[in-house]
């Protein structure tokens, strides 16, 4: 009789110990170097090499607990427009240089923040978009303190779509948000992620319950949630093929702006996760600059 409890022992410790591993890679990836990312940029995202070329200035801000975030400045643009690239769940901040000619062309200085616990910046978990939230603020008051008069924008990518939504929600005074593939909540995030390898899903309830045990906090407020609060103009972009974030998330989000002053939302037939600038580069740009003008009309 004394095997059936050890059996089951046996199996709640090796549940625990999987769920704490799985936890681990989600909330304490380890660094990417700038050599996997940029190998990543180059042969699966097809980056033109010229673009690591492109002059920028690092700038510091201090957070919470004394933590400092670094971030590129590409100010080539001149002028009061400025936009925040935000990047997704373990990159950095150069993931998203492959913005920058565009949005430079557009006339925006691009500021690519490594947010906590990605490239130079501190951070000990990466929180799905809550505490990143909080660093774009710090970000925002930065530009501020360069450009009194300074027009900001947020465009995030997957993780940086949440933060970015989440910082319009916390206050952010921005001109608008580009969400792209983005999550309409962290519950749906993970578990999605799991879906890669089906088996793993079943250690979601021990990850979650061990991630709120270290004190993790998500936030009380989802993306899908803190779009009902949004005011700004919002455009969505998802691919109907992405497999990490599903583009019916988008749809959800785009139905709660039930207070934004312009929504847009343009679905790509064919594309896996992040690759719908590097699959349909032009419609890509064409539906941000379109967007873009529409918004500077309304505004």
């Amino acid at each position: 009789m004394w095997r059936i409890p050890v059996i089951i022992a046996s199996i709640f410790i090796f549940y625990v110990a999987a769920s704490m591993l799985a936890s681990k890679f989600a909330i304490r990836p380890p660094r990417r170097t700038t050599a996997s990312l940029w190998d990543e940029l180059l042969n699966l995202k097809k980056v033109p090499p010229h673009l690591f070329d492109i002059p920028f200035i690092s700038r510091v801000v201090v957070g919470k607990k004394g933590r400092c975030f670094a971030a590129r400045f590409y100010e080539m643009a001149g002028g009061d427009n400025y936009i925040i690239l935000l990047h997704g769940h373990n990159a950095a901040g150069i993931q998203m240089v492959r913005y920058v000619e565009f949005y430079t062309g557009l006339g925006y200085n691009c500021v690519l923040p490594d947010m906590s616990r990605a490239g130079a910046s501190d951070g000990k978990f990466v929180s799905f978009g809550n505490d990143e939230s909080d660093e774009v603020l710090l970000w925002i008051d930065k530009i501020r303190e360069l450009n009194p008069n300074a027009k900001i924008g947020l465009m995030g990518e997957s993780m940086g779509a949440a933060t970015a939504i989440l910082a319009a929600y916390k206050g952010a005074d921005v001109e608008f948000v580009i969400d792209y593939c983005g999550y309409a909540s962290v519950k749906l995030a993970l578990k999605r992620m799991f879906k890669i390898f089906p088996p793993a899903i079943i250690m979601f309830p021990g990850m979650w319950i061990y991630m709120r045990c270290l004190g993790l906090d998500f936030g009380t407020v989802t993306p899908l949630k803190a779009a009902e609060s949004l005011t700004c103009p919002v455009l969505l972009l998802h691919s109907k093929t992405d497999k990490m974030t599903y583009y019916q998330d988008a749809l959800l989000i785009y139905d709660n702006l039930k207070n934004a002053r312009l929504k847009r939302i343009t679905l790509f037939e064919n594309a896996q996760h992040g690759l719908c600038h590097t699959n349909y580069k032009e419609d890509f740009e064409k539906a941000i600059s379109d967007f873009l003008a529409e918004a500077e009309v309304e505004n």
